[in-house]
């Protein structure tokens, strides 16, 4: 109600500064009329010391004076109608966003942007086949919170408009894993995606896929990155974490050879992660 008085006060203002700047434009031009006029007869008829006006050089040097008073006054109006206008811009500008930094992965805000397929490229040599469904791409936004004890909360997710959408249904708990492979800090975390009835390979089903990236310490400060009981922080608490560009996967079962596993039934036993996308993790406030 404040800003709304504000602005009607503003507004009824500056239409009066207005009327006011127009009246003195109109009486400047009047004035600036009407001595030229005189003026001009003044000198082209010598003998005619009294025009019709009947104005006397005194007077049309006051004339001229006033004119100049009063263009003094309209440029100072119009000064001071340039001050107190409003910028239109001024609440279309946002507000600079401080960049969140983080030196723990506990209680941490990010934003994993994605883009992902429900079943992971085919691996049969046979790529050209009829037989091979089209994947049907999803992406968007969602931002989590990996809290210090373990889990996952969802704070908002923002599906893209031009792909099918689908629904988040749950983050599970996350983890901070050291590579066999390069002996360097991994995140993992796993979602519930409920797929909509338009997936070419899994309408309507909902699946687990798995979210996996790199974590560094990008600050050149605060030691190395230390992991110990799951979580992940700098040695002392300083630095920067930052998360490279991650890849999306799926849980398959691994089919034996030949198809055929004897008197045993090994399906769930044996299983590989494959990948089906990608996401960036991004730190927010």
């Amino acid at each position: 109600n404040t800003d709304a008085l504000f602005r009607a006060h503003t507004a009824l203002s500056l239409h009066k500064m207005t009327k006011h700047f127009k009246c003195i434009i109109l009486t400047i031009h009047l004035l600036s009329t009407i001595t030229a006029f005189h003026v001009g007869s003044y000198q082209s008829s010598p003998t005619k010391q009294r025009s019709i006006l009947s104005l006397s050089s005194e007077n049309v040097e006051n004339l001229k004076d006033k004119a100049a008073q009063l263009r003094r006054e309209a440029q100072e109006l119009e000064d001071k109608m340039m001050k107190t206008r409003p910028t239109v811009s001024t609440n279309t500008i946002p507000e600079p966003v401080a960049k969140a930094v983080y030196a723990s992965m506990d209680d941490s805000k990010w934003t994993l942007t994605y883009r992902f397929a429900s079943e992971p490229p085919s691996q049969d040599d046979d790529d050209d086949s009829t037989e091979i469904k089209k994947r049907l791409f999803y992406s968007g936004k969602v931002n989590v919170q990996f809290l210090n004890d373990g889990y996952t909360t969802i704070l908002q997710h923002e599906p893209s408009s031009s792909t099918t959408k689908i629904q988040i249904q749950k983050f599970w708990g996350w983890d901070v894993e050291v590579s066999n492979e390069d002996d360097l800090p991994y995140l993992l975390c796993s979602a519930d995606i409920a797929l909509p009835e338009e997936d070419t390979y899994a309408p309507g089903e909902t699946i687990r896929f798995y979210f996996q990236t790199l974590v560094e310490n990008t600050s050149g400060g605060g030691g190395e990155i230390v992991v110990k009981d799951g979580t992940l922080s700098t040695a002392d608490g300083k630095g920067e974490i930052s998360c490279k560009d991650g890849t999306i996967t799926v849980k398959r079962d691994v089919e034996p050879p030949g198809g055929f596993w004897g008197i045993f039934n090994g399906g769930g036993i044996l299983a590989q992660f494959r990948y089906v996308g990608e996401f960036t993790c991004r730190p927010i406030s």
